[in-house]
């Protein structure tokens, strides 16, 4: 089977199992409702690093370099007045976060 929009594309499996809770957007509301939490979120703790139990030099530093990164995109968001941008960042940002906080409940 051929898709029009890449054909070098292949089907996908045809059995997948997926192990995770799926989070509605009002357990996502619910959670983002407590002041405190919706603050961590759009604060440096919001930021999902790349290694989040990194302990080694290079998992570390990864994890610096994405929050600096981070940090840089919203600046220029700012600067640039870009409030598409600015708003998409939080939103990854707050979804991300509540997401964790549904999974640490569980």
């Amino acid at each position: 089977m051929l898709y029009r929009d890449n054909p070098e594309r292949v089907n996908p499996p045809e059995f997948v199992e997926f192990d995770g809770d799926i989070i509605s957007q009002g357990q996502i509301m619910e959670i983002l409702a407590d002041p405190v939490i919706l603050w961590e979120a759009l604060g440096p703790d919001g930021i999902a690093d790349p290694y989040p139990n990194g302990r080694g030099f290079y998992q570390q530093r990864q994890n610096a370099i994405h929050n600096d990164r981070v940090e840089e995109a919203i600046i220029l968001a700012i600067a640039s007045k870009n409030f598409q941008e600015l708003g998409e960042i939080f939103y990854d940002q707050a979804i991300t976060y509540a997401q964790k906080m549904f999974e640490r409940r569980a």
